[in-house]
């Protein structure tokens, strides 16, 4: 993975967010979308599952993270 972009762009990857300079926007990557989905359905299971709390925990922490870095990056 290059560390430098050498084209002009109007939309970059940069720390897991879609940055783009048309729209002025800062949004979440595909994946980082499905993992918030993922924790959200364990979350909703977690009544049901008895060690449904082992694998939320890790996908919370990278939640807090990603909201930390929305609130930096913005």
């Amino acid at each position: 993975m290059s560390m430098s972009v050498l084209v002009p762009c109007t939309k970059l990857v940069f720390l897991g967010f879609v940055l783009c300079s048309e729209t002025m926007t800062v949004r979440l990557t595909q994946e980082k979308l499905d993992d918030f989905k993922l924790a959200g359905k364990l979350t909703a299971a977690e009544p049901d599952v008895q060690h449904a709390p082992l694998f939320i925990r890790p996908l919370e922490k990278v939640e807090e993270k990603s909201t930390a870095e929305t609130l930096t990056v913005l």
